[in-house]
């Protein structure tokens, strides 16, 4: 399935974005003073990169219609899937609400900034690879013809989206500036 090499190379970026978070947070941990430009620039990737573009076509596209057609077989592992996104989502809250209260909180600030980012990007690296080596190649094996087309179209308009408003560009140029400033 196309949709599913997609969503195992975004997988490939976020977890990149995830070594630039924990090197970060190392730096945090150093003494090193926070650059809060930097950690903005992580988060808005990790929100609208990881979250709205890539887990929007898993949620919303190829976990709806594996639950649709596949029903009890895939339905726990499934909202398992959500309820990490919901825990990715508020570990990433709560290291936006600790750098706004850097200033007035560092010592505070800065543990909070660590644990969350460090939670956060255990959870991810495990989440990804159970749905790169478990999920996505039960939905391969198991899903119709049909439905498996039915994922693909609706994936490509989803990319093509993105793509016409520059989603994919901007997000991996952040990316990459960030991994060359943090020698990555």
């Amino acid at each position: 399935m196309k949709s599913v090499e997609l969503l195992m190379s975004e997988h490939k970026y976020i977890k990149r974005m995830l070594q630039v978070v924990r090197t970060m947070a190392q730096g945090i941990l150093k003494d090193n003073e926070l650059n809060k430009d930097d950690l903005y620039q992580a988060m808005d990737f990790i929100r609208n990169y990881a979250d709205q573009h890539h887990h929007m076509k898993e949620e919303k596209v190829l976990f709806k219609y594996m639950k649709d057609e596949l029903g009890e077989m895939v339905n726990a592992p499934i909202e398992g899937m959500f309820i990490e996104h919901n825990f990715g989502r508020m570990y990433i809250m709560n290291i936006e609400n600790a750098v706004a209260l850097y200033d007035s909180s560092r010592t505070e600030a800065r543990l909070e900034i660590i644990a969350n980012a460090i939670a956060y990007t255990n959870l991810l690296s495990k989440h990804i690879d159970k749905e790169d080596m478990g999920i996505y190649q039960y939905g391969e094996k198991n899903l119709s013809h049909e439905m498996i087309e039915k994922i693909e179209c609706e994936t490509q308009k989803l990319e093509a989206e993105a793509l016409t408003n520059g989603v994919q560009k901007k997000y991996l140029d952040i990316l990459r500036d960030l991994e060359k400033k943090y020698h990555i």
